[in-house]
């Protein structure tokens, strides 16, 4: 794996844990309605965008996509 793929891999980790807090959700359900969301993607396609942003940004973000998915009330 290189050096990217692990620095986006840690990142993606990171969000589901910032999200989880947030929220008081367990990690498989972030995990499992992240990949349903098409999180994960946006997150890996948007990887130096948002790694620059702090933590509250990139939750912000997540939930602004959820919200418009339908995911999240």
């Amino acid at each position: 794996m290189s050096e990217h793929a692990k620095a986006v891999t840690r990142f993606l980790a990171f969000c589901v844990e910032r999200f989880k807090l947030r929220h008081g959700l367990d990690g498989l359900t972030v995990g499992v309605s992240f990949a349903a969301n098409g999180i994960f993607k946006f997150l890996s396609d948007n990887f130096e965008v948002e790694h620059g942003l702090d933590a509250e940004q990139i939750v912000d973000d997540i939930d602004i996509i959820m919200r418009r998915k339908g995911a999240l009330s």
